[in-house]
């Protein structure tokens, strides 16, 4: 449930990969593992992706101020649409008992 609201304040989104790291230490069964690598690979995505994205759009934004504020707008808008969907599917494949990877 972080991520989901970690996807739009992203203070959140840290404390629940923090959490996600330590439980994995402590967890045995399969399905609650998988989740938490999910979890984690999601949080890497979301901040490679956003950190390529801001670098992109100071590039473009240079030449092309308002092009750039379209782009970063969309850009943004999916992004945290990835991120909210796909915490959203796993946690219904957890609730559902199903492997997240």
């Amino acid at each position: 449930m972080l991520f989901v609201i970690g996807a739009f304040f992203g203070p959140v989104l840290i404390v629940g990969v923090i959490r996600a790291y330590v439980e994995r230490g402590k967890v045995v069964e399969s399905i609650i593992l998988s989740h938490l690598i999910n979890q984690t690979q999601l949080f890497w995505t979301y901040f490679i992706s956003g950190l390529v994205g801001a670098i992109v759009l100071g590039v473009i934004a240079i030449s092309m101020y308002s092009l750039a504020r379209l782009i970063g707008l969309f850009f943004a808008v999916a992004l945290i649409a990835y991120m909210v969907v796909s915490s959203i599917r796993g946690l219904n494949k957890l609730d559902a008992g199903e492997a997240s990877i």
